[in-house]
């Protein structure tokens, strides 16, 4: 199997590109799947590798084999850097491939003009526009240019079965012809399509894998998209658009669940004028469990402060009162904190817990300067990459950095706390903070009256693997399995409880 590495480069406020080039290297993968092409796809981006520019450049020089720059109307000093560190390794190394998009322009600015010499003198001038009104021609573009590099690659299929070798004897000849037979009839019968896509974040993958003992990543014919919810959102809205395009008759060849630890925003995920779409669909929930907040502190940090109620657990408030201290003059450079994607379940959570009514109030650590991402890869050397150097991670039970499994004079020790959201009369702590663990999936109706809603099977299959049964009422769960589910008027139908 052959892996592309593509590095996506640009605004990290670019979401919604983020997400078209991950749904045209999904749809790609599925294409190479199904053709029995062993070439697979594989994006990177900020929001999963180490937030450092050291290890962007790396990437790009030593992985890659793609660059896509998505630009809108400036280019950042760190995109242009990359911009640099990929042309630059092109010129040496032949790699990787660099591919610029560059938005739509009505006036030609100063920057504008600047970035078209820039891509001139590099990359003699090529670059390829694109429309935020137009996402399903740029992601168009996007395949083109990605499946006219997979070709170049001279990439044969997978053959169906092996040869015979030369010199056998008549009997094993006939023998081996026998098997070859059997083995493409297995292959025929066996061997099918993609027909799940997981797609999110890390948390729920983990709480599956620790609490139900399945890896996503090597669940049959499917593949998993490590994005965060917000995006990962977007993918239903996307099966629903091919379902639209496809017509009817001609079922979407694959299924989508999304993994998320925040609740759905249909508001935000179905805008811009695809409501209209919901009107035979209906967004089905399930909730597997509780993902408790956990803030990993190194242990010299935090020595003689009274933030701690005791060695395992933090109060939200002394949370908040600590993260100010960690950001403040006086020891900014000396502490890290660490965070997930701004759209991930897990800093929404957070968030939730820096809230204030008075907003002068409102603790506010995105963009702050000692702040920066983690992901599950992170290392040891990444977490502390200075032993005089103090850290504070904000994740969760189910998702942390991997860098705290490893040995413990790389990292240093450190404590793990609950965070609680209050304290009782009798001085116990309340209300572990927690993240919900959700499961999001399509259902679709025969007319948008219609109380009763179908779910694809593939759906139901890991359903029934991961013993959904035992969180759900037995009459939803019957009407499940046999692939009809009553629903209300709702957009989303929790299958734990109430529709909303």
């Amino acid at each position: 199997m052959r892996t592309v590495k593509v590095f996506i480069a640009g605004s990290k406020e670019l979401e919604n590109e983020r997400n078209c080039l991950k749904a045209a290297a999904l749809e790609l993968n599925i294409k190479y799947t199904d053709n029995k092409i062993p070439v697979r796809i594989q994006m990177f981006s900020y929001d999963n590798l180490d937030d450092t520019q050291g290890t962007y450049n790396k990437f790009i020089e030593e992985e890659a084999d793609i660059v896509i720059f998505v630009v809108k109307d400036r280019m950042g000093n760190k995109t242009e850097v990359e911009f640099n560190t990929a042309t630059e390794s092109l010129k040496k190394h032949g790699r990787p491939k660099v591919m610029f998009f560059l938005h739509k322009y009505k006036k030609e600015t100063p920057e504008i003009a600047r970035i078209k010499g820039l891509v001139y003198g590099r990359l003699g001038g090529y670059y390829v526009e694109y429309s935020s009104s137009e996402w399903g021609d740029f992601k168009s573009k996007v395949r083109e240019r990605i499946e006219r590099y997979v070709k170049d690659l001279k990439i044969p299929p997978t053959p169906p079965a092996l040869k015979c070798r030369r010199g056998l004897i008549l009997l094993c000849s006939i023998i081996g012809v026998l098997a070859v037979l059997a083995g493409c009839l297995i292959w025929q019968l066996c061997v099918t399509p993609v027909q799940l896509v997981f797609a999110g974040g890390g948390s729920v993958k983990n709480f599956i894998e620790e609490e139900k003992g399945i890896d996503i990543v090597e669940y049959p014919h499917s593949v998993y998209l490590n994005m965060p919810s917000g995006n990962a959102w977007a993918l239903l809205a996307e099966e629903i658009i091919r379902e639209q395009e496809n017509g009817k008759e001609k079922e979407n060849p694959f299924a989508t669940i999304c993994l998320s630890a925040d609740e759905i925003d249909t508001a935000t995920v179905f805008s811009g004028g695809k409501n209209r779409l919901f009107d035979d669909h209906v967004i089905l929930k399930y909730k597997l469990g509780e993902d408790p907040l956990v803030v990993y502190v190194s242990k010299d940090f935090i020595k003689e402060k009274r933030w701690l109620s005791d060695s395992s657990s933090i109060l939200k408030d002394s949370l908040c009162a600590m993260l100010r201290y960690a950001m403040s003059g006086s020891v900014r450079d000396s502490v890290k904190v660490f965070m997930t994607s701004s759209s991930s379940g897990t800093f929404c959570t957070y968030q939730s817990c820096f809230y204030s009514v008075d907003s002068v109030n409102e603790l506010r650590i995105k963009g702050a300067e000692n702040v920066c991402l983690f992901c599950k890869n992170s290392e040891a050397n990444y977490i502390r990459p200075e032993k005089n150097k103090s850290y504070i991670i904000l994740g969760s039970q189910y998702y942390r950095p991997q860098g705290l499994s490893q040995k413990r004079e790389e990292v240093g020790k450190y404590y793990a706390l609950y965070v609680y959201d209050s304290v009782a009369r009798d001085g116990k702590l309340t209300k572990k903070v927690s993240k919900s663990v959700n499961l999001y999936f399509l259902g679709t109706k025969k007319s948008p009256s219609d109380d009763c809603c179908t779910i694809k099977k593939p759906i139901i299959d890991f359903l029934k693997a991961i013993h959904a049964e035992k969180n759900m009422d037995s009459t939803k769960w019957n009407e499940l399995k046999r692939g009809q589910v009553q629903v209300g008027p709702c957009k989303v139908e929790d299958l734990n409880g109430n529709g909303k």
